[in-house]
Formats: structure tokens, C-alpha cells, sequence
């Protein structure tokens, strides 16, 4: 296979390694189906989140604490997938913080 054909299918996602499962792809399954399940399970409290390209830590903000959980997936798809939940997401007032709030919106 040329190189062109092999970026031509990186970006189709037509390689062999995407027809016979791409293991990224299995992990964001499996981050978000984790992320799903832990914010359903208490779905109108607020929600935060901090990490970087590789992987992000979600908590439950609680009155006893905070239950967190460490998904394999960057903030931004954390981000996108708290969105979609209906959840409005910002970043915290202090500026030298990363940590990003959500609270349910819906």
C-alpha cells in the first residue's frame, strides 16, 4: 500500500486496523458508556472535571465529599459528551485553575 493510500485511509478510517477494531475507538466506547453511567446514577447535581489530552478525572461534587472516576479519554471529549447530557460546563473564576464545573441545564 503507497503512503497515499494509507492517509487517504487514516482519514476515511477505511484502514486495516479500523475494519478489525481500532483499540482508541473501543477505549472512548468504553470511557463514555463509563461516563454516562456515572452521571446517570445522580444526574442533577454538579459535576466537575480536570485532565489532559490522554485522560481526564470526573467527580461527583457531594455534600460528604466527592466520588470521582478516571476516564481514558481527553477533557474535550469529556466535555462534549457532558454537553450532549444536557449539561452547561464553564471554567472555574480563578484563573489559574483548569478545572471545569457542569451543572444539568435540562
Amino acid at each position: 500500500m503507497g503512503v497515499i493510500q494509507e492517509v487517504k485511509d487514516i482519514f476515511t478510517n477505511d484502514s486495516a486496523n479500523a475494519k478489525s477494531g481500532d483499540s482508541t475507538s473501543d477505549r472512548k466506547t468504553s470511557a463514555v458508556s463509563s461516563l454516562k453511567s456515572f452521571v446517570s446514577s445522580e444526574p442533577t447535581i454538579d459535576y466537575t472535571f480536570d485532565g489532559s489530552d490522554e485522560s481526564t478525572r470526573l467527580c461527583k461534587k457531594k455534600s460528604d465529599g466527592a466520588d470521582c472516576i478516571t476516564l481514558g479519554i481527553p477533557t474535550a471529549d469529556v466535555l462534549a459528551e457532558m454537553q450532549k447530557l444536557d449539561f452547561y460546563c464553564a471554567l472555574a473564576q480563578n484563573v489559574t485553575s483548569t478545572e471545569i464545573t457542569c451543572k444539568k441545564i435540562a
